[in-house]
């Protein structure tokens, strides 16, 4: 005597099959503006990326994670093996008009007879700032190399949650500024 879920067995194998088939019908290879990245990722990857000449791999993580330092991070994982340093800071977040949907929201609970949440937690505001850098030898040489480096924000408050990249051009014009005149005192030895 044949159980039922054993009955189903083939039913179900058969329609395995063809859903494969038909999925490995639809591909067409790939093409080539498939793996293209677009362009808005190519400015955002030259805003983020710096090449600087005359210095090694080691020189220049090192002024790198200084300069995050100075910039008040507290770098989490340094790997000059790997040309890879990450840090975190805590910052404050100002955004006026969440701050005033935050107060009108508290006022309708209290209106609607609910408890309202303490006013230190209403106006909480937690706000990480990750940084994210490599540095990379360029083929064939030992002293160019490129440093690229990403700001990500994550915010936190009593009824929002976001993340996601800084791409404000002064915020990495102003790291790479800094990182030059750090490379340039370094060669000079002040």
């Amino acid at each position: 005597m044949m159980c039922r879920a054993d009955a189903r067995a083939p039913a179900l194998l058969a329609a395995a099959v063809a859903l494969a088939a038909g999925l490995a019908a639809c591909a067409t290879g790939t093409e080539k503006d498939a793996v293209q990245p677009r362009p808005e990722l190519l400015a955002e990857r030259q805003l983020q990326t710096r090449r600087f000449e005359g210095i090694s791999e080691e020189k220049l993580l090192a002024a790198s994670v200084g300069v995050l330092q100075d910039l008040g991070f507290t770098m989490t994982v340094s790997n000059l093996e790997l040309g890879l340093a990450t840090g975190v800071k805590d910052r404050e977040a100002k955004a006026p008009e969440q701050k005033t949907a935050m107060i009108v929201l508290v006022i309708m609970i209290a209106m609607a007879g609910g408890q309202p949440p303490p006013a230190g937690e209403v106006m909480k505001e937690e706000q990480k700032i990750r940084v994210l850098l490599t540095t990379r030898p360029l083929p064939g040489t030992s002293e160019v190399c490129e440093v690229r480096v990403t700001f990500h924000r994550f915010l936190r408050q009593l009824f929002v949650a976001e993340a996601g990249s800084l791409r404000d051009p002064k915020l990495y014009e102003g790291f790479f500024d800094l990182l030059s005149k750090s490379i340039f005192l370094q060669a000079q030895s002040l």
